[in-house]
């Protein structure tokens, strides 16, 4: 079965910020188990994409930031409820407790957060955290 891993990765920036690499497997089908965290809305998005590849890139990475964002929540992946805000920026619906942003190219995606302060993900291979006070 196919699994989605994130890999936290070390960086420069402050200790409150988490970073993760997530892989992507583009033999992977979107009926995968592993995309039963998707909502409803999630998979339809997914499905929008003309690309295979690029439905895969972005149902990864979304079902990697449901995982990471239920651990600290303590809550389940599909209990994970995101809207958008003003700028169609993926937000939690009923929290405020963390800020994150993700990119996707190429074979792999990115996942920034941080409870205390407004992080962005500028490119695969960096990230720009900006404080959120």
């Amino acid at each position: 079965m196919y699994s989605i891993e994130p890999i936290a990765l070390p960086h420069d920036g402050p200790s409150d910020v988490s970073l993760w690499r997530v892989d992507l497997a583009f033999d992977a089908s979107l009926d995968n188990a592993a995309f039963a965290q998707l909502s409803d809305e999630e998979r339809a998005r997914a499905q929008s994409f003309r690309r295979h590849e690029d439905a895969l890139r972005f149902a990864t990475v979304r079902v990697a930031l449901r995982e990471q964002l239920a651990r600290y929540l303590g809550i389940t992946a599909h209990a994970v409820r995101l809207t958008l805000d003003a700028n169609r920026r993926p937000r939690l619906a009923d929290s405020d407790a963390y800020d994150f942003n993700v990119s996707h190219a190429g074979w792999h995606g990115l996942i920034a957060m941080s409870p205390c302060r407004r992080v962005g993900v500028t490119a695969i291979n960096s990230i720009g955290i900006r404080s959120h006070r």
